[in-house]
């Protein structure tokens, strides 16, 4: 018979105590990791991703000041008041000499353009699925938005879309630095 052998079975019988209260030490010091990691870091996450957002901006006043310096400096350039309607199909182009549908279409694609690379969606243009993306924004929203837009001939001012049903102030400051008109 051997009587040197371990057996864990009858070791773990005669020391519950101490094996469960082990056991029990274990579970909440992971838990006080989890919730100082919960709480703390993710504090420094937020003020990072903060910071980050506030240097996007200073570069995006960067490059819209270039624009207008370049724009100043280059000849035979005026100022351009484009207004998009509905799909973003049709442009006002009075204070530009624009005689052919092509011109107009070039105008309007860099305008789009200049709003994709500002990151921010144009809402008078926007398709529900971009709608969609913005914080705060579900599907049936951006419908509602959409349907407003072509009830009223789009929107004037980033503000109008609080008058969308089920936008208020809150929903709104959500999403309000992410959008353009």
């Amino acid at each position: 018979m051997e009587k040197n052998k371990f057996d864990l079975g009858s070791f773990i019988e005669k020391h519950r105590l101490w094996v469960g209260g082990g056991l029990i030490a274990f579970i909440l010091f992971g838990s006080g990791i989890l919730l100082w990691r919960e709480n703390y870091q993710k504090s420094s996450y937020d003020d990072r991703i903060a910071a980050l957002e506030l240097k996007v901006r200073e570069l995006e006043g960067q490059k819209n000041r270039t624009q207008e310096v370049t724009t100043k400096e280059t000849p035979n350039t005026q100022d351009s008041n484009i207004q998009t309607e509905d799909q973003g199909q049709v442009a006002d182009t009075s204070s530009q000499n624009i005689t052919t549908p092509n011109q107009k279409q070039e105008i309007l694609k860099q305008v789009q353009d200049d709003n994709k690379t500002s990151g921010k969606i144009n809402i008078n243009t926007a398709s529900e699925t971009e709608l969609d993306s913005l914080s705060g924004i579900g599907p049936t929203y951006a419908k509602r938005i959409i349907e407003y837009r072509n009830a009223h001939g789009g929107f004037k001012g980033i503000d109008e879309v609080k008058n969308v049903k089920g936008i208020g102030e809150k929903t709104f400051l959500k999403f309000k630095d992410n959008i353009t008109i």
